[in-house]
């Protein structure tokens, strides 16, 4: 069996689906010997980096990107046609944009079966963005592509309703990501909190994902400016790429220190000296940097709007719904942690991920949707 995929960016800037897509296609083939191809874009004199696709052998063939940023477009259409004869399945990881209408017709005129991984992009919050243009596409073409695809992949329940809730009757099929859990880092070296200008006295809450609005960073530097001086021991990490001009605000801010974009080595020392990890989002399909955390025995303190409430049920963070009230009280509650009941949240949480999150185990059920094709 052999799978083309399609994703708008794989670099590691563009987040959880530059990491996912390339685990996701690793354990397919190891377990499953579904051989695949993936296929990208990238915009004139951008530099293609991904280390996690690196090391697990994905190497994707990357298209230039021409036009509007948004639309995705590119004119090498005939190199993907020829790319396209030796596969057997469609595999698209985008909606709205050129770069999810071109798998939808290529299926279409190959009679080849086209797999849409919807990627969190149906939520009504996601909706409400870029709004007429999604309306646009949905009418052209997202909702006939959806409809037509050999089965649609989400990654939670949450999600399969409110692919129903906007009509959709296609197969759906719920397969969650997986996380990989390292070995943990045994001492964080001097040098690296020499870099960053951070102290061992220090105590560290980390933010890591894009500093995207989505991401409930706006309600999180409120609510942290409100209260950081009563925890003057306290300093939140916030590590990342840029998609919101938030460099400028966390500069002005109390307590608050801007890592960058962070890999390899220097990200696992900074989950390392972390105590807790905050991702307050509007809206996660899955929220692989969550799980990442979890594994690394860091607690985790998320919101509702996230698939991760079982946090609550394993006492391994806090899920909570998502205010600036309640987000403050949470904060309040972390604060105030012992070290012990700390680290039993830590160790609870690295449990909780080798139990239900392996990729040997969550991988299946795509497998065997693949299958049946």
């Amino acid at each position: 069996m052999k799978m083309l995929s399609f994703l708008e960016c794989m670099n590691s800037t563009y987040g959880g689906p530059a990491f996912s897509l390339p685990s996701l296609l690793h354990h397919l083939e190891k377990n499953y010997l579904v051989q695949s191809t993936v296929i990208s874009l990238k915009k004139k004199n951008e530099v293609y980096e991904n280390n996690v696709a690196e090391c697990l052998g994905i190497n994707p063939i990357i298209l230039n990107q021409v036009g509007p940023r948004k639309l995705k477009l590119t004119h090498e259409i005939a190199k993907v046609k020829k790319i396209m004869q030796d596969c057997d399945i469609i595999h698209t990881n985008n909606l709205w944009n050129y770069f999810s209408y071109l798998p939808y017709n290529l299926s279409k005129n190959s009679k080849k079966p086209n797999v849409i991984s919807v990627r969190g992009s149906l939520y009504a919050w996601s909706l409400e963005q870029s709004r007429l243009l999604k309306k646009i596409s949905w009418f052209l073409f997202q909702k006939k592509a959806l409809d037509s695809a050999g089965f649609i992949h989400v990654t939670c329940n949450d999600e399969l309703t409110a692919l129903r809730e906007l009509g959709i009757k296609n197969k759906i099929v719920v397969s969650q990501h997986g996380v990989d859990v390292p070995d943990l880092i045994d001492k964080v070296p001097d040098s690296f909190y020499d870099k960053y200008k951070l102290s061992h006295n220090k105590k560290y809450f980390l933010f890591m994902s894009r500093l995207h609005t989505k991401k409930g960073l706006d309600m999180l530097f409120n609510v942290w400016s409100r209260i950081s001086h009563h925890y003057p021991d306290w300093e939140l990490l916030v590590a990342g790429p840029d998609y919101g001009n938030y460099i400028p605000k966390i500069t002005k801010l109390n307590a608050v220190k801007y890592m960058g974009m962070l890999s390899g080595e220097e990200k696992e020392y900074c989950f390392s000296i972390a105590q807790f990890f905050v991702l307050p989002s509007y809206t996660e399909n899955f929220g692989v940097v969550i799980g990442e955390a979890m594994a690394r025995t860091v607690p985790v303190l998320t919101s509702t709007n996230t698939p991760w409430k079982d946090v609550n049920t394993n006492n391994a963070g806090v899920c909570f719904d998502l205010s600036t009230e309640n987000l403050k009280r949470e904060l309040e509650f972390f604060f105030n942690l012992s070290d012990s009941t700390r680290k039993e949240m830590g160790r609870n949480a690295r449990e909780l991920i080798v139990r239900n999150y392996s990729w040997e185990r969550v991988s299946y059920p795509f497998y065997d949707a693949l299958k049946s094709l």
